[in-house]
């Protein structure tokens, strides 16, 4: 393909798109919105076929989860429940980014674009959740304040520590798949090790352990001798 070829455009959409949706929950959730309606455009104008992505099975069980979420969220609104509102929820999209981003991690050349870049972008969140993790975690842009918790729990540039931690899950993961590049070994080995200690730092792996036990009824409590 030649430079000004449109599917090559489509390619570079594709791969800034997976970059986006990846490094999304570490920055803020509106990067995942973008980054996935970058990826559609890409995916379209790179002239990927259409129709052989839609005789796929996941597609139709994609479409079919959807639909359900608008129809339920359609009827809670309309019956007036608390809480309800016309606007479908996120997960009635955001299963579209698992295929997004295996297509457009597929490539070679752009694993060698987004693993680094990735990467960067995990040292600057981890930094700064040492730093609210020792100092203090507070409220502000950088969310680090002297007389906030301490030692208890850090999420970087994200909104919530949940999501912090499930972004650095997810980069960890994506650090154990196999590279046939030896170039990217070195990248790969950071971004495992930054993602362990995002996990370590973040208040998610609390609520992880403690999510085994919810389904355990509470036991009764003792009356203490007066």
């Amino acid at each position: 393909m030649s430079a000004a070829d449109p599917r090559r455009w489509g390619l570079r959409l594709l791969t800034l798109g997976t970059m986006a949706m990846i490094v999304a929950p570490l920055l803020t959730p509106p990067w995942a919105s973008i980054g996935l309606i970058v990826a559609v455009v890409g995916v379209l104008q790179a002239g990927f076929p259409i129709r052989k992505a839609m005789s796929l099975p996941w597609l139709w069980c994609g479409a079919a989860f959807s639909l359900w979420i608008i129809i339920a969220t359609a009827i809670a609104w309309q019956q007036g429940l608390e809480g309800s509102r016309l606007r479908p929820p996120g997960p009635a999209w955001t299963w579209l980014v698992a295929p997004l981003v295996a297509l457009g991690f597929a490539g070679l050349r752009a694993r060698a674009r987004i693993l680094p870049m990735v990467t960067i972008i995990l040292v600057c969140s981890v930094a700064l959740a040492t730093v609210q993790f020792v100092v203090g975690l507070g409220n502000g842009p950088l969310q680090i304040n002297p007389t906030g918790t301490r030692f208890s729990k850090a999420r970087g540039f994200a909104e919530l520590q949940l999501t912090f931690g499930l972004a650095c899950a997810v980069l960890l993961v994506l650090s154990l798949q196999p590279l046939r590049q030896p170039g990217l070994l070195g990248w790969r080995r950071w971004l495992g090790g930054l993602a362990g200690l995002g996990l370590l730092l973040c208040k998610s792996r609390q609520n992880s352990g403690q999510s085994l036990f919810a389904s355990t009824p509470p036991q009764r409590p003792t009356d203490s001798p007066s």
